[in-house]
């Protein structure tokens, strides 16, 4: 009988290794079988005759009792063996150990995480803030067959108000018009006998600064009989101030394009020399000449009239190419040279007789209110927008159903909300859910607040980051 241990080859890849070198009845046969040839100094075999195996014989209890020891002692060699390895170790100290001895430590498991959204009641008569404690449990719904509900609890309490059930960003905005930098401009007006016509110009400017303005030419009138109002839209020209917000601004309609006198002078260089000659200038060889000695090119003092005191020129003349019976003091116009636009209020309007450059003509001149040097205006070049009234514009609390719509996408760090959101804490998580620009998916994603402001009508929300998406509002 062979009474050597077993060998033991394990194979690559196996759960658990195979490493012990008997059991139990291993162990007690083959202590018998080496008990009964096992031979003395004299080379005889004195047990040789004990063929038994009843284990109240004190000697086969002996070898039942040391095969015992020897199967738990292999028992507990084997789960060492395996517990050196990541394959086969089943202690998580074991794991940890083998880790260290590479330099490097076991994080601690990490449960699934979500954020939650509260909706608190809010009925009249239902408590508009409560507390939802620490530990909540939430159990969320299954999207697809075959999968099972997940509990998540709440790890920190936290206070929820019917406010901030469904924060929804602003939809419509009211007649404090905000100027897209480029697209679609519009506002409503009172009524609907405007008088408004395409290709009307459109001035708006801000009452409490006037340096805010936005100049255009109207694109669309549309009146709306029901609700007795009138939508208009424009598109604003490059040199408008800056795009900034005017809160119900002072919008002023400029039914009247007119031109500067002189816009249709003839060209100086085919004037004959007596009409030359005529207008001051002095004929030499090389044809005539401006008072420093150069060739002329062009009429005498072929700018806007200026208002000259001791040889100082403290103001501007405006003079328009006939006379606009329509133009009164007080009023608004518009000078617009190519993409350079300059809005000036009107101080004194007067009828006068002009003659110059070959023309004459009865003419309107406007002083204006402003004192700026407006001789880069050229007199061939230049457009007036003239003819102001203020047109009546709808109040917030007038607002019909539809407002002007906001069409620009939600996005970016900066979020205006339809209504106003009380005591929304600094770090507070927002969830925004909605179809995304990009990719025309429904799709969320988690914002934190950086701070807060509110009106009388609606919130600002700051966000630590800009948001990773833009959303159709």
């Amino acid at each position: 009988m062979n009474t050597s241990p077993p060998k033991h080859d394990n194979a690559p890849g196996l759960s658990e290794l195979s490493y012990r070198v008997g059991k139990h009845p291993d162990f007690f046969r083959r202590m018998l079988t080496r008990l009964r040839t096992q031979e003395a100094p004299s080379g005889k075999r004195p047990l040789a005759a004990l063929t038994g195996a009843d284990t109240t014989d004190p000697t086969i209890a002996f070898l039942d009792a040391w095969a015992t020891v020897a199967d738990v002692l292999t028992f507990y060699q084997e789960r060492i063996a395996n517990e050196g390895y990541l394959r086969t170790a089943t202690s998580r100290r074991s794991v940890l150990e083998m880790t260290r001895a590479i330099g490097y430590e076991l994080q601690p498991g990490l449960a699934a995480s979500t954020y939650l959204a509260f909706t608190v009641e809010d009925a009249v008569d239902a408590t508009a803030v409560v507390t939802v404690p620490k530990g909540t449990q939430v159990q969320s719904i299954p999207q697809e067959t075959g999968q099972m509900p997940q509990t998540f609890e709440t790890s920190e309490e936290l206070t929820a108000r019917a406010e901030w059930n469904a924060l929804t960003p602003q939809l419509t905005r009211a007649q404090g018009v905000t100027i897209e930098s480029d697209g679609e401009n519009a506002a409503l007006l009172k009524g609907t006998d405007t008088q408004l016509q395409t290709a009307d110009a459109v001035l708006l400017v801000d009452p409490e600064n006037s340096a805010n303005w936005h100049f255009g030419v109207i694109q669309t009138v549309e009146a709306h009989l029901a609700d007795d109002y009138t939508r208009v839209t424009w598109q604003k020209t490059a040199e408008s101030a800056s795009n900034v917000a005017l809160s119900n601004p002072t919008i002023i309609a400029l039914r009247q394009r007119a031109s500067l006198f002189g816009y249709n002078a003839p060209d100086w260089r085919t004037m004959p020399t007596d009409i030359k000659n005529a207008y001051g200038e002095t004929e030499t060889d090389e044809g005539t000449e401006t008072d420093d000695g150069t060739a002329r090119t062009n009429w005498a003092n072929f700018q806007m009239q200026g208002i000259i005191e001791n040889n100082v020129r403290i103001g501007n003349l405006i003079d328009l190419d006939r006379t606009y019976p329509e133009i009164m003091p007080g009023g608004w116009l518009v000078l617009v040279s190519g993409e350079v636009v300059k809005p000036l209020g009107t101080r004194a309007v007067s009828t006068i007789s002009r003659a110059d450059f070959t023309l004459t003509a009865q003419v309107t001149r406007i002083e204006p209110e402003s004192e700026d040097d407006l001789c880069s205006f050229g007199l061939r070049e230049t457009a007036v927008f003239v003819q102001s009234e203020e047109l009546p514009s709808i109040e917030p609390s007038e607002l019909p159903d539809e407002h002007i719509p906001i069409s620009d996408p939600v996005g970016g760090d900066t979020v205006v909300l339809d209504q106003v959101v009380p005591e929304l804490p600094s770090a507070h998580p927002l969830i925004f859910t909605g179809t995304a620009v990009a990719s025309g998916e429904t799709v969320s994603e988690v914002a934190f607040v950086s701070g807060a402001s509110d009106d009388t009508e609606r919130a600002t929300i700051t966000l630590r980051e800009p948001l990773e998406n833009s959303y159709d509002r």
